[in-house]
């Protein structure tokens, strides 16, 4: 199913067409299509590895890949997506654009290790509470995520 956007055309409100058919007519006409797309939440992060690599792919696409951002811009960003656990491990370094990337470092091989996260969803699973009633509600009250 495509996807509709509202677009702008030469000044021109086009609504309900196919995003590809519209961005393909503009490229042939050599004018710029315009999108209007909703809003992407960078949620904090807490310093929960199970929630870094969401969080991390939603910064980077909307943050750090940005080039119209300066590093010390993105710095400054990355700081106000953290808090608890996440924001005492970078608190005591200066917010340089030097410091942007080793700060991205810290955090990557703190939170983004694929063997500490397998590790952290083995261990919920280890401590869920057995189920002795296996009726419908009793289910629907076991949360997994």
């Amino acid at each position: 199913m495509p996807i509709y956007n509202c677009l702008i055309l030469k000044r021109k409100q086009i609504k309900a067409q196919p995003f590809c058919l519209v961005a393909e007519l503009a490229a042939r006409q050599d004018q710029k299509a315009y999108i209007k797309l909703p809003t992407v939440n960078i949620n904090t992060f807490y310093g929960e590895i199970e929630e870094f690599h969401s969080f991390w792919e939603r910064f980077e696409n909307c943050i750090d890949k940005n080039e119209s951002l300066s590093q010390i811009d993105k710095h400054v960003f990355l700081r106000g997506y953290l808090d608890a656990e996440a924001k005492r491990l970078v608190d005591g370094i200066s917010i340089t654009a030097d410091t942007y990337t080793m700060i991205k470092e810290i955090l990557k091989s703190k939170y983004g290790n694929k063997d500490k996260i397998i590790q952290a969803h083995l261990d919920y699973l280890e401590n869920l509470t057995p189920i002795k009633d296996l009726s419908p509600s009793a289910l629907n009250e076991l949360v997994v995520y």
